[in-house]
């Protein structure tokens, strides 16, 4: 049985929260494919559904942009530390 693009996309952000830093830009490619048939459904042929779904994407996107933000700040603190012991 095929999974749903909402377990999809799902598993993709579960697979990247252990994996962003090898390639984010490949996630976020993987995630705006996923999203646009539903951006299609909702925007172009009117179903409510398809609006639902997206709503529930971009939650999820914006929990993990807040882990990667979090992230992305404790490496610049870690690199700043790290310049000025040299």
């Amino acid at each position: 049985m095929a999974k749903n693009p909402y377990e999809e996309f799902e598993g993709l952000l579960n697979q990247w929260r252990d994996n962003w830093r090898q390639n984010p830009k490949q996630f976020l490619e993987d995630a705006i494919i996923i999203m646009n048939q539903d951006f299609e459904k909702f925007y172009d042929k009117g179903q409510n559904a398809a609006g639902t779904r997206l709503r529930k994407y971009l939650l999820l996107l914006i929990n993990r942009f807040k882990e990667m933000r979090k992230e992305i700040l404790t490496i610049r603190e870690e690199r700043k530390k790290n310049k000025n012991k040299k």
